[in-house]
């Protein structure tokens, strides 16, 4: 009796494990490009680790040379908006949202427009 009850609990456990496992893998990312205000390496740096620090964000990605930010993130998780304002919130603008001032202010001078 004990062991068929065993049993039956492995069996249990292994398909809810196999089931969460499986509806895990079926979520789709999604993928985002804003226009950010970035100038430098450092303002790269600065928006890449704040976006990656996002629950949901899986890669960001500054170009420098189109000014642009590619994220891709779960939308279960972060919406585009909050990336934006994220951003934002150290100091440099996201497509329309402008940076907070006082982060702005505190950005070194290469990393100002």
């Amino acid at each position: 009796m004990k062991k068929t009850i065993k049993i039956c609990l492995i069996a249990i456990v292994t398909f809810v494990a196999f089931t969460l496992n499986v509806s895990a893998q079926q979520e789709k990312t999604e993928k985002v490009t804003f226009k950010v205000s970035a100038q430098c390496g450092m303002c790269k740096d600065r928006i890449e680790s704040t976006l990656k620090a996002i629950k949901g964000v899986t890669k960001a990605v500054v170009n420098l040379d189109n000014k642009s930010v590619a994220i891709t993130y779960y939308a279960s998780k972060v919406t585009p908006l909050a990336l934006k304002q994220s951003i934002a919130r150290v100091g440099h603008d996201a497509d329309d949202i402008k940076a907070d001032p006082k982060a702005y202010n505190a950005l070194p001078a290469c990393c100002k427009k």
